[in-house]
């Protein structure tokens, strides 16, 4: 008797968790519409889990936490929620760690929660905290057997140099993602394209303009490829990069014509309507285009008061979709500019002031 309880407790729990799933992707779309002021990421999920009776579940199996946080950093992402989801995400995972541990089988279930808590953390620019979890993956990753689960690894290396650039190790971040790449022929396609994408704003940090053009340019993709394999939004970040790296290199018409460009693109896609002005979602990024348009043009245009106040003054200027620190990156670029100072300290300097 005592035998077949367990499995049938287990079995409704999934159950159970099947549809509380369900009912909490409903109310996140529902929570979508009536915009990310609305959704209280904790709240929401805390009442579902109540309703459900799957609090204690949660804590005892790695497979539900991993479902519930997948969906629960849906919501996160509609808020840019970061500040609060890292210490639930974290409770969660150490709170399941205490109490029942990780069996051999649940290693990629662990995984995973170790790189969903460690990335939350680098969101939240708490990125020592993050590179703890990161270095807890890769020791568990090593001792792991054969090539089990060797499809964390490059994703656990990309973000650790992503934290190094922010933790003032610009340069072990570099070779972190170089030696990655040394070994091309064991990463997917995507990972490959992340690494050089990557790579190409470690090299920038560093001033170094040619390096940067050329990881840009070892992508080998056109703008339709990525668009269609990767997105809207890592094809605006690459052209964004490497329309202000051309400036940087001194090919200003080049970076203007790319500038036309995306700006064009964004145009046609997103037209004027009677909901929304021209641009649509990403009418922030043709403000941001305009300063760096003026900039193209006319370089000593940053050093007039008014050209500063309003660069001062933009706020979030990427799509809703962005991560915090990729639009504080671009940002950080017109800032330096109008203050003359290093690219890379001012970059550092706003991540540690938001």
């Amino acid at each position: 008797m005592g035998d077949g309880a367990a499995p049938r407790r287990r079995a409704d729990e999934e159950e159970r968790a099947n549809i509380a799933d369900s009912l909490l992707r409903l109310r996140l779309r529902e929570a979508r519409t009536q915009g990310r002021a609305t959704v209280s990421v904790d709240a929401l999920v805390q009442q579902i889990l109540a309703e459900y009776d799957l609090k204690d579940a949660f804590t005892r199996s790695p497979a539900l936490l991993c479902r519930l946080l997948s969906i629960a950093r849906g919501a996160m992402l509609l808020r840019r929620d970061f500040t609060t989801f890292a210490p639930y995400i974290e409770r969660s995972y150490k709170l399941l760690e205490r109490r029942h541990g990780f069996a051999p089988a649940q290693r990629g279930y662990q995984l995973r929660l170790l790189y969903m808590l460690a990335h939350t953390l680098y969101r939240a620019r708490r990125f020592a905290d993050s590179v703890t979890y990161l270095e807890q993956g890769r020791a568990l990753l090593a001792a792991l057997p054969g090539r089990q689960f060797s499809e964390f690894g490059p994703r656990f290396t990309f973000l650790l140099a992503a934290n190094y650039a922010f933790l003032r190790r610009n340069k072990e971040g570099i070779a972190l993602i170089e030696k990655v790449l040394k070994s091309a022929a064991t990463l997917s396609q995507r990972d490959d394209l992340t690494a050089r994408f990557q790579l190409s704003f470690h090299h920038f940090v560093e001033g170094q303009f040619n390096k940067a053009n050329q990881a840009l340019l070892s992508l080998g993709r056109t703008d339709h490829w990525l668009e269609q394999h990767l997105g809207l939004e890592w094809l605006i970040n690459r052209n964004l990069g490497e329309l202000i790296i051309q400036h940087e290199l001194g090919h200003s018409d080049l970076a203007l014509t790319r500038l036309k460009a995306v700006e064009r693109s964004i145009r046609e896609r997103f037209p004027a309507t009677a909901e929304a002005p021209e641009g649509g979602p990403y009418q922030p990024v043709l403000r941001y285009l305009h300063f760096v348009q003026q900039i193209i043009s006319d370089p000593d245009s940053v050093e007039q008061a008014d050209f500063a106040a309003r660069v001062a003054q933009i706020p979030n200027f990427l799509t809703t979709q962005q991560e915090d620190l990729q639009v504080l990156s671009f940002y950080a670029w017109l800032r330096a500019r109008v203050k003359g100072r290093p690219y890379y300290e001012v970059l550092l300097e706003l991540a540690e002031q938001q």
